[in-house]
């Protein structure tokens, strides 16, 4: 139930980062251990992150302006 998602994140997460890697979250949850899924996470977060970095760079070099 989509939802769900918004008041688990973690499961939201789980089920992106299945189909990122071609997978079922069953599949998901039999080969990956809480750990590895942990970093995953992390490495997700930090890249949304950067990312956001880098546009608000951008934004500032341009003056705020689209073209």
């Amino acid at each position: 139930m989509p939802s769900d998602f918004a008041r688990h994140p973690d499961e939201r997460f789980r089920f992106i980062l299945a189909r990122e890697l071609g997978m079922t979250v069953g599949e998901l949850n039999v080969r990956m251990d809480e750990r590895e899924f942990a970093q995953w996470q992390a490495l997700y977060r930090l890249e949304a992150e950067e990312a956001e970095r880098s546009e608000q760079r951008r934004r500032r070099a341009g003056g705020g302006r689209r073209g």
